[in-house]
């Protein structure tokens, strides 16, 4: 698996690389790290009128929701004076042009590729896919998914029996072993003694899992989505929550969480996480189906979706990686500061390797 994962990367490079040789513009020049850092390569373009060096960013499957996410990761590097490039393996003439949009430069092995330089423009479109993108391992499907997000809260976990696993995140005991070893092999678990596991690279483990979250794990939770019954706002939600019979079983997140987290936001969206009985839950705070509404309703999966450190109003909170997975999806920039104060406020301590033996 990691062979051909490996494989399946360098290819990706190649053909990117090709395209820009292709271009017949500038020289390129492509250095590999050497050991793990926050960018996938170095790559240099010399032309006539200058020269800029890129931090790649390799994104083997793009789509909307993907792209959503790397924008805010891309224009964070940006404000660190470090150009960011995308390599991916399509991006469709829409996608394309909503990149250029937002400022992100990219390059795909179809041929399409946007370069915004002073000396350098370059922006092609419309040129068709050359192949299919790989299918993901198992590990990133909704199934894994729901264990990283796990692991991601706890790392402790990783050394949790298989059945205690599979009841805490409402997963078949079978499929525990699979993702464990896909993990293994990626190089996110390490084996530190005979029966010892150890959670490593959690800065990209958590970044490819909030990229699986929005694109395969929520569209399966999605329930659909609401509005309020009478005056139709948010407080008039948090009041039929409060008085509902189990308010526990709802947890608030999106813009609404967000707000309670930091209190700084005015929310104008919720995400509302429903364990047990959606349906009923659904009739008892009166949300009535509407394309337009504010409020998102999902399954809650699993006994740790919860944030346990207090209640806000008597209600319950999503975990702070729900929230900020939530707040990126929505492509919104006026969420984008308020995603990196919940990130830097109550998911980075959770991302530090504690590697040295």
């Amino acid at each position: 698996m990691a062979r051909k994962t490996e494989k399946t990367r360098n290819e990706l490079i190649d053909g990117c690389l090709e395209v820009l040789r292709n271009l017949k513009c500038c020289e390129v020049e492509f250095h590999r790290p050497e050991a793990a850092e926050y960018y996938d390569g170095l790559l240099r373009l010399l032309g006539p009128g200058g020269e800029v060096e890129y931090a790649v960013e390799i994104k083997q499957r793009l789509t909307r929701p993907t792209a959503a996410l790397l924008v805010h990761k891309l224009r964070a590097r940006e404000q660190e004076q470090q150009p960011a490039l995308l390599f991916t393996e399509y991006v469709h003439q829409q996608l394309g042009e909503k990149l250029r949009e937002d400022g992100i430069e990219f390059v795909d092995r179809a041929g399409n590729a946007y370069l915004n330089r002073p000396w350098l423009y370059v922006f092609i479109t419309g040129r068709r896919r050359i192949r299919a993108p790989e299918r993901p391992t198992r590990a990133f499907q909704a199934t894994g998914l729901k264990l990283i997000f796990l692991l991601l809260k706890d790392p402790d976990a990783v050394n949790w029996n298989y059945r205690d696993l599979a009841e805490a995140v409402d997963i078949a005991l079978g499929g525990i072993g699979w993702v464990q070893r896909d993990l293994r092999e990626l190089g996110y678990v390490k084996l530190v003694g005979r029966r010892q596991r150890r959670l490593t690279n959690r800065k990209d483990l958590f970044d490819r899992w909030v990229v699986g979250y929005g694109e395969r794990l929520r569209p399966k939770l999605l329930q659909n989505r609401y509005r309020i019954a009478g005056d139709g706002h948010l407080d008039g939600l948090l009041d039929q929550i409060q008085t509902t019979a189990n308010p526990d079983k709802t947890l608030i997140g999106g813009e609404l969480g967000a707000a309670f987290l930091l209190g700084t936001l005015r929310p104008e969206r919720a995400t509302l996480h429903l364990l047990g009985d959606p349906l009923k839950t659904i009739t008892q705070l009166r949300l009535i189906p509407d394309p337009n509404g504010p409020v998102d309703v999902l399954t809650g999966f699993g006994k740790f979706n919860h944030w346990e450190r207090e209640k806000k109003m008597g209600c319950v909170l999503a975990d702070p990686l729900l929230i900020y997975a939530e707040l990126l999806l929505q492509y919104a920039d006026r969420l984008k500061e308020i995603a990196d104060e919940i990130f830097e406020g109550y998911i980075q301590v959770r991302l530090r390797d504690n590697d040295q033996p």
